[in-house]
């Protein structure tokens, strides 16, 4: 069986935001990362001609993690940040920005919107990103 791998590293600016992210449904990560960032991977069946999907949510994000001055500039704020993705060792860099989708409300401040995503995630919401195998003809055919 041939094999894939998906890599990326997770960090936070605060330890209380809860990240989970799904590799085909399956969970492969649950948990409240923190300020150094930790290596997350999944190998996968890599030979079928089907579709992927990840999946990375943000929950737990609360009005209070934000602080605000008197106009409206954000002094502080708490976010997770996604980097260093990668398929197969190979970066997916800027990539990533035309394929992921980030699907938030603005922490309820507003309509379910559907953002580019850049590796930070501020909103409660989801990040998807769909490819299919073989991975170096979709890597080809998306460059």
């Amino acid at each position: 069986m041939q094999t894939g791998q998906i890599s990326m590293k997770v960090s936070a600016t605060g330890a209380d935001l809860l990240t989970t992210i799904k590799f085909d449904g399956i969970e492969i990560y649950h948990q409240t990362p923190s300020s150094d960032a930790q290596l997350i991977t999944h190998e996968f069946d890599d030979e079928s001609d089907s579709p992927h999907l990840v999946e990375i949510v943000l929950s737990g994000k609360l009005p209070e993690h934000t602080m605000v001055d008197a106009n409206g500039v954000i002094l502080e704020d708490r976010v997770i940040t996604i980097h260093d993705m990668a398929l197969d060792d190979i970066p997916l860099g800027h990539l990533l920005t035309t394929v992921a989708e980030y699907h938030h409300n603005n922490n309820g401040q507003g309509p379910e919107i559907v953002d580019s995503f850049y590796g930070d995630m501020g909103c409660n919401g989801t990040v998807k990103f769909s490819f299919t195998s073989p991975l170096y003809l979709w890597l080809l055919e998306s460059m």
